[in-house]
């Protein structure tokens, strides 16, 4: 799933710029096709784009290929797939948009905690700092009253286990994992799920 890619990027060693502050990384030099560095190299869409490649999303249309939040804002948008936060409830594998003066930026939705407002995300090209001295991929926790937080894509991932054919949700998802049944279908965002 695209949040389990995500993850594992946190603790991936080439996961970092190198030197840090350069944008040149390994998920720019995939989208480039050479390495680059410099400001108009900002990566937190082609980290979601190198991500979204590795689960087979981009091929299938479910994530487009760009580098820009803008394009990935107006592409969803026009799928029906782009909703504001107000009384949006986020879940695992929606992307989470930051737009405005100065900023652009997205994440990748791990978690939503009802409980405390709060949404963990996996983001690309992040440190906390404005320089982004120490760009890297990294988790946050975002209250979801925060302005920084303009909306969320909500990808049209491929079918759950619920709607393989099959008797019981334990059954389709064993003749997934071992008959290779629907093997598309237990790789969405949340994995395996109930119906």
């Amino acid at each position: 799933s695209l949040v389990k890619v995500a993850l594992e990027q946190l603790a991936a060693e080439d996961s970092a710029e190198v030197p840090l502050g350069s944008n040149n990384v390994k998920y720019n030099t995939w989208f480039h096709g050479s390495e680059v560095s410099g400001d108009e190299y900002s990566w937190s869409c082609t980290f979601l784009a190198w991500c979204a490649d590795q689960c087979g999303y981009i091929e299938s249309g479910v994530v487009p290929r760009t580098a820009s939040v803008a394009e990935l804002h107006a592409w969803y948008d026009a799928k029906g797939e782009y909703h504001g936060k107000a009384g949006y409830i986020p879940k695992a594998g929606d992307l989470i948009l930051f737009e405005g003066p100065g900023r652009s930026h997205v994440g990748i939705v791990e978690s939503w905690d009802a409980a405390a407002s709060v949404v963990t995300t996996i983001e690309g090209n992040v440190e906390g700092n404005c320089d982004h001295t120490k760009s890297r991929v990294a988790r946050y926790c975002w209250p979801i009253s925060s302005p920084d937080i303009t909306g969320f894509c909500a990808p049209d991932y491929p079918a759950t286990v619920g709607s393989l054919s099959g008797g019981s949700n334990a059954e389709k998802a064993y003749r997934a994992l071992v008959y290779g049944e629907g093997q598309k279908a237990v790789s969405g965002p949340e994995g395996i799920q109930n119906s």
